[in-house]
């Protein structure tokens, strides 16, 4: 196989190394992204499990407060009987006619008005029974509506609460994207500077760099070759130092004064891809 020449040789150099750099670059911008994203679901799967401990307590608690009114419902029944809430006057009526027939002797009277009373008390009882049963009902059921109540307002609290660290992570993320793009964009101009500066110095032209000078620094025209030449391994191209812009003007207007009067200075960058 012939040996390229030394312009197709300095730009295939080139070309695989930006290549090399910016596979690099997009590897370790996944292993960022998978990073940071492994992060917000370690938070929020935790933020899940709070949540649902949460709620298993409350409902818990919930649970106790229940068997506790029905304990005390059954506590006071026991205690002051199951009682009507007004007395039946006519079952008063029979019971004192009852009496004054036995006391006068008069015990078949007697024993049929305590019969018919015997009946309407039977039926009280059962119906003083259902209605204790009902206040029971009630009660319960008004703590179980005040309980339905905390119990939505912890969801819907811990609801807003995910659903803010969801839209944490989303804005992480997205802000992490766009760093990534503008890294991205950036380092591509700087390579297409790269390749500009490579043709020039190919084509013997005098960079417009501060590399053309004795005190200049190579990695601003020729960051991949100087990396591949043993700087920085993954170490990304250094953009130009805003602050030596003035000089630089002030240097290629010099180089273009001596180029009118034929005294070009030798181009420092041709060195490097010797």
């Amino acid at each position: 196989m012939l040996p390229l020449p030394l312009g197709a040789a300095a730009r295939n150099v080139l070309h695989h190394g930006q290549r090399s750099h910016l596979e690099q670059h997009d590897a370790a911008a996944l292993e960022t992204i998978a990073a940071v994203d492994a992060m917000w679901a370690q938070q929020l799967f935790h933020l899940r499990q709070e949540a649902t401990a949460a709620l298993r307590v409350l409902q818990e608690r919930h649970e106790d407060a229940l068997r506790s009114l029905r304990m005390e419902q059954v506590v006071r029944a026991r205690d002051s009987g199951i009682r009507p809430v007004r007395r039946n006057k006519e079952l008063l009526n029979l019971r004192r006619s009852e009496a004054v027939l036995a006391s006068h002797n008069n015990f078949t009277a007697a024993s049929r008005v305590k019969a018919a009373a015997d009946r309407l008390q039977d039926a009280e009882s059962n119906g003083t029974h259902a209605d204790w049963l009902l206040r029971c009902h009630g009660e319960q059921e008004r703590l179980l509506t005040q309980q339905r109540r905390e119990l939505e307002a912890l969801r819907k609290r811990l609801a807003s609460r995910l659903r803010e660290v969801e839209a944490a992570r989303d804005r992480d993320l997205e802000k992490l994207g766009r760093k990534i793009k503008v890294n991205i964009v950036r380092t591509q101009q700087l390579f297409a500077k790269e390749r500009q500066h490579m043709e020039a110095a190919l084509n013997g032209c005098l960079l417009n760099s501060k590399s053309t000078r004795p005190d200049g620094r190579l990695e601003e025209c020729f960051p991949t070759m100087v990396r591949l030449a043993g700087g920085p391994k993954g170490s990304p191209p250094v953009a130009p130092d805003p602050q030596h812009k003035e000089r630089r003007v002030q240097h290629n207007e010099r180089n273009k004064w001596r180029r009118c009067q034929g005294r070009q200075e030798p181009d420092g960058c041709a060195a490097l891809l010797e």
